[in-house]
């Protein structure tokens, strides 16, 4: 068997890119061959990957905006990336860095719904989608959802019951 290159592979990404909805399409329908498989549970988050520049272009994906790494100035883009209950990957997205990652939610799930006909999940995400829009979004959209949040950002009430160890 001929060996190929990592430099061929990044070559083609461009390519591959073209085709992104499809192959992700193709790899969940190999893990449903490989084993009984239903999708009720989709886990959700986004993270930043930066660029060593401050170039922005207009309408391009690299933009400068909040860095998870606290990359001030430099220009970035937004994953979001899907993975089910046995962490296999579902689907991802990009997003021009500049983008709020609370307003990925909305797309990815909405998008996933309808790649795979979808009825019935449940949405696993973090503190950073944790907004009204996404909670009544995700809801609208039949979904079962659970967000989590911070600890010290609850009522003092909420807090209590939580920590009771008694209970």
């Amino acid at each position: 068997m001929q060996s190929v290159s990592l430099q061929h592979f990044y070559h083609n990404l461009d390519k591959l890119s073209l085709y992104s909805t499809e192959l992700q399409k193709l790899v969940f329908q190999k893990n449903k061959q490989l084993q009984s498989y239903e999708l009720d549970l989709v886990f959700y988050d986004v993270t930043t990957f930066y660029f060593d520049s401050e170039v922005v272009v207009e309408e391009a994906l690299r933009q400068k905006g909040f860095s998870k790494d606290g990359k001030i100035g430099k220009t970035q883009v937004i994953l979001g990336l899907l993975l089910d209950k046995n962490a296999l990957p579902l689907g991802y997205g990009l997003y021009a860095g500049n983008q709020y990652e609370g307003h990925t939610l909305v797309k990815k799930i909405d998008k996933l719904k309808q790649l795979y006909n979808l009825n019935k999940i449940t949405v696993v995400a973090d503190s950073g989608r944790l907004n009204a829009a996404n909670c009544q979004a995700v809801k609208g959209a039949g979904y079962d959802f659970l967000l989590g949040g911070r600890l010290k950002n609850l009522p003092q009430t909420v807090k209590t019951t939580l920590l009771d160890k008694t209970k």
